[in-house]
């Protein structure tokens, strides 16, 4: 894996973290999912230590405007 300043082509780091939760040798628990929308109430949740494990938020692909 390279360092985190190398964001040209994610591709090869992500590629070991994906195959070892694909083998099952990583498991990630996901204490919370929210919406973007709800980014203050995550923030909340893990700064008030009331999540066990990781929190995720999801982010609805940008509309784009045909011109």
């Amino acid at each position: 894996m390279s360092s985190f300043g190398d964001a040209s082509d994610p591709g090869p780091d992500l590629a070991t973290p994906v195959g070892l939760v694909a083998s099952g040798e990583l498991v990630v628990e996901i204490g919370l999912r929210e919406p973007w929308e709800r980014v203050a109430r995550a923030f909340a949740a893990l700064a008030g230590r009331r999540v066990a494990g990781k929190a995720v938020l999801d982010v609805a692909p940008a509309e784009i405007e045909r011109v």
